[in-house]
């Protein structure tokens, strides 16, 4: 995605189909994008890019694989300020806005 970029959801349930993201999962990732809603704790693990406690909080191999896929669509699809470090994520669970449309959302590097 390219600063200043609209996306919508569909846009996303697209992408994380096309990553293959596990679909519950991507649906917590595309509600933390548009929506800001805190996702179960192994996805925010990943978001806070702690890869040792995601590896911990994976239950089997199959949740190991998954850091591969859901990386790729976080590197692809998500506005940087929302995931990659623990700053990040709280601030943009922090950040409202009075116009937010939770169907869409403008992509923008809100890193700190």
């Amino acid at each position: 995605m390219t600063d200043g970029q609209w996306i919508t959801r569909p846009d996303l349930e697209r992408e994380v189909l096309h990553c293959g993201v596990d679909s519950a999962i991507g649906d917590e990732l595309i509600d933390w994008i548009l929506e800001r809603r805190l996702p179960q704790d192994f996805i925010v693990t990943i978001l806070r890019n702690n890869l040792s406690d995601a590896l911990r909080q994976a239950k089997n191999w199959h949740g190991v694989h998954s850091l591969v896929q859901i990386e790729e669509f976080l590197y692809n699809w998500a506005p940087s300020g929302c995931w990659g470090s623990y700053e990040r994520v709280n601030l943009w669970k922090k950040k409202t806005e009075n116009n937010w449309d939770s169907n869409m959302s403008r992509v923008a590097d809100d890193t700190p």
